[in-house]
C-alpha cells in the first residue's frame, strides 16, 4: 500500500487537529493515524508540509493528550 500508520495515544484528537490544519489523515482504532502517500499525486513538498504540521502540533505547549476511551 501507499500509506503509513503512526501510533499515538491521542490519535483521535490529533487527527481532528490535522484536518483543521489542512492535512487529511484517517483515524484507525485504537490509536492509529493513517497518512496516504499516493505516488502519482503526492509531491515531496506535500509530505514535508504534512509532517511539518504534525511536528508543530506535537511540539506545541498544549500537545495532544490521550483521550478517554469512548
Amino acid at each position: 500500500g501507499s500509506h503509513i500508520t503512526v501510533s499515538h495515544p491521542g490519535a483521535k484528537a490529533l487527527t481532528l487537529q490535522l484536518v483543521d490544519k489542512g492535512v487529511i489523515p484517517d483515524f484507525r482504532q485504537p490509536d492509529g493515524i493513517r497518512l496516504g502517500l499516493a505516488p502519482l499525486t503526492t509531491r515531496y513538498v506535500d509530505v514535508f508540509d504534512g509532517l511539518s504540521v504534525l511536528a508543530d502540533i506535537l511540539e506545541a505547549p498544549m500537545a495532544v493528550r490521550p483521550t478517554e476511551p469512548a
